[in-house]
């Protein structure tokens, strides 16, 4: 199978963005007499239920242009809504008090009455540039204001900053420490936080293609990401999830060519609580969306490399797997990739301002940013792997002078801050990383 290259180049008619994710695969036969891992089923999709498996016109063609998720991305499996965001609904603060439904992250509580104001999103804790009775700027806690940068307000207790600039294989950019916290995350119809979750094993078809090391022109537009030793997979859009799975890690349970079998017939099953098959296990970076549900179902699409760990280099084209969602820590080692990075795509400007989050050990669900007095602004989550925020006439933002702060939430509700501005173009490293916790929390 051969992929179109997606380009990640930032204009206002982006250019090259038409392939979404690589053609179907021609070929191989299915197979399913390896049993799914068993246990308890995983938390619904919501309102939305199981996952359909769609049909076979689905293409999963890019939007073209700068477009919001979903629109134009090709049919969703069933349940899936274009637009809405993880932790939110219309109309509601991102801080609302969570839902009581069984797929929110447990763990974490909402702000106990008579805690004060909080800013938005944020359940407890010294808020990073939140000091009342202090108008917040960008810049950095603590410090004289320097040129582009202000001062936003007093540093939180403990508080030590890191200074200086970073370089290493990622890029170069400013560094930070990060200023954690935690939230309160709702399920919506569109996007699920916990299927993320390790204790969840997905059974599908695992299939192959391209060549050894193949990663540049996957719809997650990850082409200048380090990546070594690092293989890479495709994954269904059911769980996929418009792009938010792009950038995490999974763990791949080993299969072998005595699995494979003519008479399979594969759906989109939904994730169970359980563990992988004993043996070897491979890590794998998501960078790609097949094409629709009838290619990849709830299984993976492998490169090479991925493939001949799995299967022990078996030959065919279809085999059993199951998977699960991991922590990128150990796999990130000796990568290349070594910090959570807020990533500018190339040519923004104040009316095309977006980013991308890499280097994340979890799944990231919410991106805010914060510039001269305004308050926490979420992004839309577009074009699979970015997020955009539209300023409006952004008034008072000069793109040469006015510095940015950023937010990022993880699929567990975990937040990280930075504690200094970063100017548009420049990208901004983080010390901090997110942390896997306990799965009994979950």
């Amino acid at each position: 199978m051969h992929k179109k290259k997606v380009k990640g180049q930032c204009a206002v008619d982006p250019k090259g963005q038409e392939s979404y994710g690589q053609p179907p695969q021609s070929g191989g036969s299915k197979n399913a007499d390896a049993p799914p891992a068993t246990g308890t089923d995983a938390p619904s999709r919501g309102s939305g239920g199981q996952v359909s498996p769609g049909n076979g016109s689905q293409k999963g063609n890019a939007p073209p242009g700068d477009s919001s998720s979903g629109s134009g991305a090709g049919t969703k499996p069933e349940g899936y809504t274009g637009g809405s965001q993880p932790g939110t609904s219309s109309g509601s603060a991102s801080g609302d008090k969570p839902s009581t439904d069984d797929n929110s992250p447990t763990g974490y509580s909402s702000p106990s009455a008579g805690s004060g104001t909080k800013p938005d999103g944020y359940a407890s804790g010294p808020q990073p540039g939140a000091s009342s009775g202090s108008a917040f700027d960008h810049g950095s806690y603590g410090k004289a204001p320097r040129q582009g940068q202000g001062s936003a307000g007093p540093a939180p207790v403990g508080y030590s900053p890191s200074s200086g600039k970073y370089k290493g294989a990622q890029g170069t950019g400013l560094l930070c420490k990060g200023v954690r916290s935690t939230t309160v995350l709702t399920p919506t119809s569109s996007v699920q936080p916990s299927w993320f979750s390790p204790d969840l094993i997905h059974h599908g078809p695992g299939t192959q293609f391209g060549g050894p090391g193949l990663w540049q022109g996957g719809a997650c537009m990850l082409d200048s990401l380090p990546h070594t030793n690092l293989p890479s997979i495709a994954m269904d859009q059911s769980f996929f999830q418009d792009g938010l799975a792009c950038g995490t890690c999974v763990e791949i349970g080993p299969t072998s060519a005595s699995q494979f079998s003519n008479s399979a017939v594969w759906t989109v099953e939904k994730p169970r609580r359980g563990t992988l098959p004993a043996g070897k296990k491979t890590v794998a970076i998501v960078s790609d969306l097949c094409p629709g549900v009838n290619q990849c179902f709830s299984g993976l699409d492998m490169h090479l490399d991925a493939w001949n760990s799995v299967t022990s280099n078996a030959d065919g084209s279809k085999l059993p797997v199951n998977w699960r969602f991991v922590n990128c820590k150990d796999a990130f080692e000796g990568s290349g990739i070594e910090k959570l990075q807020v990533h500018w795509r190339e040519g923004c400007n104040p009316g095309f301002f977006q980013v991308q989050i890499r280097g994340s050990h979890e799944a990231v669900v919410k991106v805010e940013m914060r510039w001269s007095g305004q308050g926490w602004k979420e992004a839309s989550h577009v074009d699979a792997s970015w997020w955009k925020w539209d300023l409006g006439g952004a008034a008072g933002f000069d793109q040469a002078k006015t510095g940015v702060m950023f937010r990022i939430t993880d699929w567990q509700g975990q937040t990280i801050a930075s504690e200094i501005s970063t100017l548009m173009g420049t990208d901004l490293f983080f010390d901090a990383n997110f942390d896997s916790v306990a799965s009994d929390q979950y």
